[in-house]
């Protein structure tokens, strides 16, 4: 259901509304729910952490304090 912002903003009720039936439809199939549970903790887990937010984080803090400039 991805579009224009134009596309987006002249869905009506009725469209959003089947929308919402097939995606309730899609993720009731334990099989599709269970690999989009996967997928978004994969996801969330390769995207956000620590290990890879403590180094900019380290550079933030740096750069407010002047170090290394």
């Amino acid at each position: 259901m991805a579009g224009s912002d134009d596309e987006q903003a002249n869905i009506t009720g009725r469209e959003k509304l089947r929308a919402l039936a097939e995606a309730a439809l899609t993720l009731s199939d334990d099989q599709t729910a269970q690999r989009f549970g996967t997928n978004a903790r994969e996801a969330v887990q390769t995207t956000y952490g620590w290990h890879r937010d403590a180094g900019r984080l380290r550079d933030v803090y740096d750069t407010i304090a002047g170090v290394g400039a």
